[in-house]
């Protein structure tokens, strides 16, 4: 389990208890304290959310991060682009070193 995943679990079970224990038991508490009892149920409610949702996570992010590696490591890499690639020189990005002020002599 992630950190915000325990947090979320620990925070709904302590709401929860405190909840129950203000409410169950006869003690002449403020009526705010019968609010977490409701709010440990919201706290229960993110911690299975984000536990069903931790490995999705993961592995949406793993892809993402495949996807953006190639990318990155051709135009990174410099020099003019390969006669091989076929796809436009705007879309490879600039690997000249040509100025606006060269380009546009007049």
């Amino acid at each position: 389990m992630k950190k915000w995943t325990k947090a979320y679990l620990a925070l709904s079970v302590a709401a929860f208890v405190c909840g129950a224990l203000a409410h169950y038991y006869d003690v002449e508490l403020p009526p705010a304290w019968a609010v977490l009892a409701p709010l440990g149920v919201v706290f229960l409610g993110l911690f299975l959310i984000s536990l069903m949702l931790e490995e999705e996570v993961a592995a949406f992010d793993k892809e993402e991060r495949t996807k953006r590696i190639p990318a990155a490591g051709h135009i990174s890499a410099g020099g003019p682009p390969k006669a091989s690639d076929s796809r436009p020189l705007h879309e490879l990005g600039s690997h000249t070193s040509t100025s606006a002020a060269q380009t546009h002599a007049p």
